[in-house]
């Protein structure tokens, strides 16, 4: 591991900002990009770890996985916290399918449900690559993409120059 899951924490908040595309995973699950019969393109977005939302919260650990396959769009929404330096606790929170980019359906996770809850081991991380390892024992290898909804916060902050608080 090149950078604990403490950098949630603390800087550099860089390694959880902005889009990842899956590059390598062993899973059969929606994770894969598989949406019946088809295979989709797969991105992992952290909305923000120093953005607030439009209610001013902070959005510390949240994020999507999209699998989009022409029109369609399917997402999960999550959280993410550090359990350890090397361990993420992943609890989802809702699925949502969108057509042409408007919204088709959405199902929130029960709290507490079967299913709801997950982890990642992290095998190896810097600013452009991550390794993952989930509970199920499946790999996820990620590297940095293009942004997804324009500039992040920590991006912003990079290109004006000042550090993160």
């Amino acid at each position: 591991v090149k950078e604990p899951a403490y950098a949630l924490l603390r800087p550099p908040y860089q390694y959880f900002d902005g889009t990842f595309e899956l590059l390598y995973t062993n899973t059969a699950g929606g994770s894969s990009g598989k949406v019946g019969p088809f295979i989709g393109d797969v991105t992992q977005t952290f909305l923000g770890i120093r953005d607030n939302d439009a209610m001013g919260f902070s959005r510390r650990g949240v994020f999507t996985n999209n699998v989009q396959v022409g029109p369609l769009r399917v997402s999960l929404q999550a959280r993410c916290e550090s359990k350890t330096e090397e361990k993420l606790v992943i609890t989802f929170e809702e699925t949502s399918i969108s057509l042409f980019g408007v919204p088709v359906k959405k199902k929130e996770f029960e709290i507490g449900a079967k299913g709801s809850k997950g982890s990642w081991s992290i095998l190896y991380m810097d600013a452009s690559l991550r390794v993952l390892k989930t509970n199920a024992g499946n790999y996820m290898v990620l590297k940095r993409g293009a942004p997804e909804g324009g500039e992040s916060w920590m991006e912003r902050q990079n290109r004006l120059g000042s550090e993160p608080l």
